[in-house]
């Protein structure tokens, strides 16, 4: 199983703010990530046959799990100027929640790949 996992924090709840000095506050965006890959390969094959040549059967299969999620939410920016007057505000719209899970399920025999079936759902 491989899971790899990823993350923007800002150091809290304010806006950013942009000045001709310098930036205040805090990063305008919050973001996590995640995905999960878990994998089942198979294979069997019985002895060489020898009749009128060699003949070899293999049978395999494959199962797999895959599945990512994650989530953005932001904050405003505010553009303000040397005199601490505020120039522009910048409000961002938050991304929905992302769930995508993948089940593919493959079975070979004699060294073909024949898909079998494939299971797919993803909601929000």
């Amino acid at each position: 199983m491989t899971q790899v996992s990823s993350g923007i924090q800002p150091h809290g709840n304010e806006s950013m703010v942009l000045t001709p000095v310098g930036n205040l506050g805090n990063y305008f965006s919050q973001r996590s990530r995640r995905a999960t890959r878990l994998q089942w390969m198979e294979n069997w094959a019985p002895r060489t046959l020898h009749l009128r040549g060699e003949h070899r059967f293999q049978v395999g299969s494959v199962l797999g799990y895959s599945e990512a999620e994650g989530q953005l939410h932001t904050r405003a920016v505010q553009i303000i100027d040397a005199q601490v007057k505020l120039l522009q505000r910048i409000d961002f719209t938050s991304g929905s929640r992302l769930r995508n899970t993948n089940l593919p399920c493959m079975s070979r025999t004699i060294g073909l790949q024949i898909p079998i079936w494939v299971l797919m759902s993803v909601s929000e």
